[in-house]
């Protein structure tokens, strides 16, 4: 039996969700800040927190949400595939990500000519760009192939990325196989049951 989900977003859901992230951003940017120009406020552990850290869990509670909420849309009628996750996910990563990449590669290129502190050599080279552009740093590709693929130039930060978009794959991956109980197809389309005949 397919059961149908009706329910959309509200306006006022939508603005909620927006303000969530908002509190979230803000979380991990003053945490950050606060490491950064050594402001000892907040730093202890032992009595709160980091703050940066509640920003990210905050971020995961959303994407796990938003995420699921989307799977479940797309998937009202059992036939939406691994492959179209996978292609909807990576189409809505990459055209933020990719820029970002160049963008990094741009600033590290001019910090290089007129800055001699540049600290990041061994990891702004064209292995690390593409290596970062399959989100392969810091994973389990590393101890497979040996390849050492770390966050690419100055961006320190990416490595997060790339666990996250691993996790997005097995998340997608075991939800399509639970909910459509049976196996699911790389292919473009929706994995088809055979047609048994049954002999007279």
């Amino acid at each position: 039996m397919v059961i149908k989900m009706n329910t959309k977003l509200t306006a006022r859901q939508q603005l909620l969700l927006d303000i969530y992230r908002i509190i979230a951003a803000f979380f991990v940017i003053a945490g950050h800040s606060f490491s950064y120009y050594q402001i000892s406020i907040l730093k202890n552990q032992d009595i709160f927190p980091y703050i940066q850290n509640i920003g990210v869990i905050m971020f995961f509670l959303l994407s796990g949400f938003l995420t699921t909420y989307s799977l479940k849309r797309k998937n009202e009628s059992n036939d939406y595939s691994f492959y179209l996750y996978t292609r909807h996910k990576t189409l809505r990563i990459i055209k933020e990500y990719f820029p970002g990449l160049v963008f990094i590669a741009i600033i590290d290129f001019v910090s290089i000519n007129i800055n001699n502190n540049y600290s990041y050599f061994n990891a702004y080279n064209y292995k690390q760009f593409l290596g970062n552009l399959f989100m392969l740093q810091g994973t389990f590709v590393n101890h497979i192939s040996g390849l050492e693929f770390i966050p690419f130039g100055s961006g320190r930060p990416l490595w997060t990325l790339a666990i996250e978009w691993w996790f997005y794959l097995i998340y997608g991956f075991l939800f399509l196989t639970i909910s459509n109980n049976k196996p699911l197809s790389l292919r473009g389309g929706a994995y088809k049951q055979p047609i048994i005949h049954n002999a007279d």
